[in-house]
């Protein structure tokens, strides 16, 4: 399986990753992130996905985004959307949604941009879990890479390629 993402960077990664040691079974075998292509079997030539990934990012610049408020589904994910930011992650997942990988989008879900910090918690841990995550409310991280990954049957990543956006003005 193949993965496409943005990796998070700042000084406020050691947070998120506390809570995500504690609660994402992930942990350890990929790091926080932006998903922007969910994952997906693929018999594509890995070349041809660089090369879509590079034609895609090709005028792409540096930006940022900020996190809001954590939020949990049914099943005890916990999430915590994209505040500002939001639609320009939502552009770029749906131009990487484009060309060779345009039959990998499903339209069973809406694209919402977002963090994964927690699976599969008990109701009686979601206020702690809550709790732990405000302190990275409103917080700015900038989006430097993205990165195409490798996902083993154990769910680790390998990285292929990082592709580093341009620095901006």
């Amino acid at each position: 399986m193949k993965s496409i993402y943005i990796p998070i960077e700042s000084s406020h990664i050691d947070v998120l990753d506390c809570i995500r040691r504690d609660y994402d079974s992930l942990y350890g075998k990929i790091p926080a992130h932006v998903t922007l292509v969910f994952p997906f079997l693929s018999e594509l030539d890995e070349g041809l996905v660089v090369s879509h990934i590079r034609e895609v990012l090709a005028c792409e610049k540096q930006f940022s985004f900020t996190l809001g408020f954590t939020l949990f589904n049914d099943n005890g994910t916990c999430y915590i959307p994209i505040e500002k930011g939001a639609n320009h992650i939502t552009s770029l997942n749906s131009r990487l949604y484009s060309g060779c990988l345009s039959s990998y989008r499903s339209l069973e879900y809406e694209f919402v941009p977002h963090v994964t910090i927690a699976r599969s918690v008990s109701p009686d841990k979601i206020i702690h879990v809550e709790s732990r995550a405000e302190s990275v409310f409103g917080t700015n991280f900038v989006v430097k890479e993205v990165v195409l990954e490798n996902i083993g049957k154990d769910g680790s990543g390998k990285v292929v390629i990082s592709t580093k956006l341009a620095v901006f003005p």
